[in-house]
């Protein structure tokens, strides 16, 4: 007979189970951590990243406490000591090499219309949880940052950087009116689509693509009309301002229109991110009102100081204000283009024909007087 049968039944292991009840269950020590906690976490799920290099989609509930990011201050670190050493470089050189109080001021301030759009609180709102910011950062890169950083780029560092990179064909192809309204509207549209913004503010690398891409349409939006080079700027004041008002106030209301009338949601990372008191509608709303009027007092201000200085020039010395802004390429032209009286003395202290005698052009007597 085997062992386990010569077993008397007091000593039989017993099988039943006992009824469950909640004295059965010991109770966790309050010091140990949780199972799920950061110390027990699945070794392929990243960990919370304490400092961020850019903003990005946290879906997590909103927090004042100051998040600084550390790609924003490192590149306005690189730019402001670029920028000293070359102008130390240039100190001693000549007045025409020299930075004006205007310049330096509009470089700071456009380093901080940088700063506001790119860091914390603006950076990390309208990156995760409001499209309201989202349109207010858009609006710092192309109205605020754009423009104060080519006011404050002197003519011969722009010249100088052009030459060595060799872009100076492109850079003239995209100064054009016409080119550079399309690409800056392209840019508008694309990076408002409800596909780019979803995809591309979930990552660091994303979200830091979209504002330098904001960034760069501002700079194109604005160079047919501040332009450092005076041959890339249009030539006519009245036909800047018009470009001004076409290229970058009348057609931002065609995306403004959707995001204002749309009966839903069109951005879904906004739609699931943390409310922060708005409706994610109003909140689409808001953004749509922020695009259609949030540049007009950018846009009429300097249309207004453009329309004075011209209208200041022109009464004071009829045609000084073209002299001043003539391109350079214009100076080449022959002396027949130029007033009839310059001409004449030319001739009369050299005793030669006119210029153009001869080669089917007219003559400086046929040439009307310029009024501008």
């Amino acid at each position: 007979m085997s062992r386990s049968h010569c077993r008397s039944p007091t000593t039989r292991r017993s099988t039943s189970k006992r009824p469950w009840s909640p004295s059965s269950i010991s109770p966790r020590r309050t010091d140990e951590p949780h199972p799920r906690s950061s110390q027990h976490r699945h070794p392929t799920t990243p960990r919370p990243v304490s400092m961020r290099w850019w903003c990005s989609q946290l879906y997590e509930p909103w927090s004042w406490t100051p998040r600084p990011y550390l790609g924003v201050w490192v590149i306005i670190a690189v730019v402001v000591i670029v920028r000293a050493r070359t102008l130390r470089r240039r100190r001693h050189e000549t007045e025409s090499n020299a930075v004006t109080s205007h310049q330096r001021v509009a470089f700071w301030f456009g380093l901080f219309g940088f700063w506001l759009a790119s860091d914390w609180p603006i950076g990390t709102l309208g990156a995760g949880y409001l499209a309201s910011l989202h349109m207010t950062q858009y609006m710092l890169y192309t109205f605020m940052a754009a423009p104060l950083l080519l006011l404050s780029a002197p003519e011969w560092w722009v010249r100088r950087l052009l030459a060595r990179s060799r872009n100076y064909q492109l850079i003239s192809w995209v100064a054009r009116p016409v080119h550079a309204a399309v690409i800056a509207n392209a840019i508008l549209i694309a990076t408002h689509a409800p596909w780019t913004v979803d995809n591309l503010r979930v990552t660091q690398v994303g979200s830091f693509l979209l504002d330098v891409v904001w960034l760069v349409g501002g700079f194109v939006v604005w160079y047919p009309v501040i332009a450092p080079l005076p041959e890339h700027r249009v030539a006519s004041p009245p036909l800047r301002c018009a470009y001004l008002f076409v290229a970058a106030g009348i057609s931002s209301l065609i995306p403004a229109g959707f995001l204002t009338f749309a009966n839903n949601p069109l951005y879904r990372s906004y739609e699931i991110a943390p409310r922060l008191g708005l409706d994610p509608l109003d909140d689409q709303q808001l953004a749509g009102a922020i695009m259609k009027v949030g540049a007009l007092p950018v846009i009429w201000i300097t249309m207004a100081v453009i329309w004075i200085r011209w209208a200041t020039a022109e009464r004071n010395d009829p045609g000084a204000y073209r002299q001043q802004h003539q391109p350079a390429g214009e100076s080449n032209r022959p002396d027949c283009w130029q007033a009839p009286i310059t001409l004449e003395t030319k001739c009369s202290e050299t005793n030669h024909p006119p210029p153009c005698a001869g080669t089917g052009r007219p003559t400086p007597q046929s040439l009307p007087t310029p009024l501008i």
